[in-house]
């Protein structure tokens, strides 16, 4: 355990009282429409008028420099894109592989893309970048709208994720499996002789430059982009690999694993039965073999190949996982929760398996969220109340940047433990750790969970457990959902594994005393990782494990939550943060 210290800056802007993302989308029949750019006014900023004096002392006119490419600068990360003068600054931050927090999507209504201005010239902001400033501090633009006039230099108000640095190249015929997650990309490399696992690594997911969830990305596809959000998977998978070690030579076999959506853009087919009712699983060819090799990626002789859903949203990460836990050759009531931005429930019982799926978000993946990131050196895994003291610990025993998924869920679950959060989700500062509470401008009430200056400091705000609260909600609701259309009752249920990029961090009280799971499952969880990642992997190992899964699968059924008439109702009753 480690006692909180002070951070490296956390510190983004967000709109004032923006209305979180809603954990009931799959419950809407809203067709997902292209975003047009906003219009941008005449006027002209002083950075504007700055760097067209500089020029004009050049002898260079403006007109002569919108024809030719200009520098895009990033810091710290020092990388730099050149870019089309009315480029905006998220795609030229997408075009060198920079992830900028973007989790609306580039709606401008968000403000986790604002970066800061430091030198240079961005066209003057238009419309809904002006709605989306009102509150932000002097020199901060949104990258997702401001749009490039020359050369300019800028900086992250949240730091932008940059992919792993690649290992040293393994060496021999080695097989991987890759969990295509919506947040991160995980990959592990194994000697298909020996059985051994040599490495594994995780990157981030490229495509959230696109947006925090699926429907995001979806929308972006529609709108023109999917050969981009395809690229931006396979460089994830690339990097992911790369940091693993993946050998010069190539890999023999490699399976991908992940949600409808994700497959669906990485394979470069049309994801648009995803977004708009009634919910389809959209047409994913096995055989990846080509594009993975396109991207360096096989040997001479390899082969790659995807894991296909089941149903619309209950993707190949959940048959890999129903692999890994051997969830369907199961004799007792066995379920499967896989806690992802698309949460998954399985469950074996009377002799078959019930799956299903909600909209849960990225806050159990540590995305969306104000001080939240994936499972890399740095992130808060678990948070303690000691007294009047919170003790972290971090993994890698770094700096604590962010909160990891687990570092989420548990300091939720210790706030609500030390009474500064309710059963309704309102923080208040009333009690042991009352120095740390403090209310902004905007007025919403947040907590410093490390020393140093608010500017520095990771902290968790009211937003972030309203987003947190729509997450915990999908989740129970969906584990509800089996269990009523099996007539299974809690108690009956033997054993409850937990999926999630988490490892050994998640404590499984804290999912039953915030009542994301029942009650009766507090002595029947299991902790077990990453099972895509796992299922992913014995499928590299054994093509026939693949096929042998699909057929087990066959004759799951499928249950579409938002089609009970209840649904909205239980919806929102599982908000509250209480064991049931």
């Amino acid at each position: 355990m480690r006692s909180a210290r002070s951070s490296r800056p956390c510190r983004g802007w967000r709109r004032s009282r923006a209305s979180p993302s809603r954990a009931t989308a799959s419950s809407s029949t809203t067709v997902l429409t292209p975003i047009r750019p906003c219009s941008t006014s005449t006027s002209t900023s002083w950075a504007v008028a700055r760097w067209r004096t500089a020029w004009s002392r050049s002898s260079r006119s403006s007109r002569r420099v919108a024809s030719r490419r200009v520098p895009v600068s990033f810091e710290p990360s020092g990388l730099t894109a050149w870019v089309a003068p009315g480029t905006s600054v998220l795609s030229a931050a997408r075009s060198v592989g920079l992830l900028l927090n973007a989790p609306c999507g580039g709606r401008g209504i968000c403000g986790g893309c604002a970066v800061k201005v430091l030198e240079g010239a961005l066209q003057a902001p238009g419309a809904t970048e002006l709605s989306g400033l009102s509150r932000a501090p002097k020199g901060v633009r949104l990258a997702c709208h401001a749009l490039v006039e020359g050369p300019v230099r800028v900086k992250p108000s949240i730091p932008a994720q940059t992919g792993p640095a690649p290992a040293a190249p393994l060496s021999g015929s080695l097989v991987a499996g890759v969990d295509l997650g919506t947040t991160g990309v995980a990959a592990v490399l194994i000697d298909p002789r020996s059985g051994a696992e040599l490495a594994r690594a995780t990157a981030p997911n490229e495509q959230a430059a696109w947006g925090a969830d699926v429907l995001s990305r979806i929308s972006a596809a529609s709108a023109g982009h999917g050969d981009e959000l395809a690229t931006a998977a396979w460089r994830s998978i690339a990097a992911a690999l790369a940091a693993a070690g993946v050998p010069d030579e190539g890999l023999a076999r490699l399976v991908i694993a992940g949600n409808s959506a994700m497959v669906a853009l990485a394979a470069g087919v049309d994801a648009s039965s995803l977004g708009v009712a009634p919910f389809s699983a959209p047409v994913i060819p096995e055989d990846a073999t080509d594009v993975a090799r396109a991207s360096g990626l096989l040997a001479e002789a390899g082969s790659a190949s995807f894991v296909g859903p089941l149903a619309s949203f209950v993707g190949g990460d959940t048959v890999a996982a129903i692999a890994a836990t051997g969830l369907a050759g199961a004799d007792e009531p066995v379920m499967l929760v896989d806690l992802g931005t698309n949460a998954e429930v399985a469950l074996r019982a009377r002799g078959s398996v019930t799956v299903t799926s909600a909209p849960a978000g990225p806050a159990f993946e540590g995305g969306g969220l104000r001080c939240a990131g994936p499972a890399l050196p740095g992130a808060v895994t678990r948070v303690r109340v000691q007294g009047s003291e919170l003790a972290l610990e971090v993994l890698g025993s770094a700096e604590p940047l962010w909160l990891a998924g687990s570092g989420v869920v548990s300091v939720i679950a210790a706030l609500r433990d030390a009474g500064h959060i309710g059963a309704d989700g309102l923080m208040h500062a009333s009690g042991p750790l009352s120095d740390r509470f403090r209310t902004d401008d905007d007025g919403v009430v947040r907590i410093r969970l490390t020393d140093g200056g608010a500017e520095a400091a990771v902290e968790l705000t009211q937003l972030d457990v309203r987003a947190f609260q729509l997450a915990k909600a999908a989740v129970r609701v969906a584990v509800d959902g089996v269990l009523k259309a099996t007539r299974t009752k809690p108690r009956g249920v033997t054993r409850v594994d937990v999926a999630g990029a988490f490892g050994a961090a998640l404590d499984p009280d804290d999912l039953v005393e915030l009542g994301v799971v029942p009650d009766e499952f507090r002595d029947r969880i299991n902790a077990v990782g990453n099972a895509s990642l796992a299922g992913a992997a014995a499928f590299a190992l054994e093509s026939e494990a693949q096929a042998e899964t699909m057929s087990a699968l066959q004759g799951a059924e499928h249950v579409e939550l938002a089609a009970d008439a209840g649904f909205n109702d239980a919806l929102m009753r599982a908000t509250e943060l209480k064991r049931s």
